[in-house]
């Protein structure tokens, strides 16, 4: 359950930086953070969290690509890093 809670305050933390326009560093930073939480959070569910691992990876390959980039977008609209893990 902490693992879970941890989880919704650090999507919470992400979702008001973007909404405040936050630099994308900062709110990489918080992305970067998120990915280790989410996968303790997720070896407590077993089998039943395999799309939220597809989705978890998915993540992590956006954001290594975001940060080679010099010139990465970060915005709260739909598909955005903000959740690039939403098909």
């Amino acid at each position: 359950m902490e693992e879970a809670l941890a989880v919704i305050a650090r999507l919470d933390r992400i979702e008001a930086l973007a909404l405040a326009r936050a630099p994308a560093g900062l709110i990489l930073s918080e992305l970067e953070q998120l990915l280790p939480e989410a996968r303790r959070w997720l070896e407590g569910e077993g089998l039943a969290a395999a799309g939220a691992r597809n989705a978890l990876e998915r993540c992590r390959v956006v954001l290594e690509d975001a940060s080679r980039s010099p010139n990465a977008s970060i915005a709260a609209g739909e598909h955005s890093l903000v959740c690039p893990c939403v098909e």
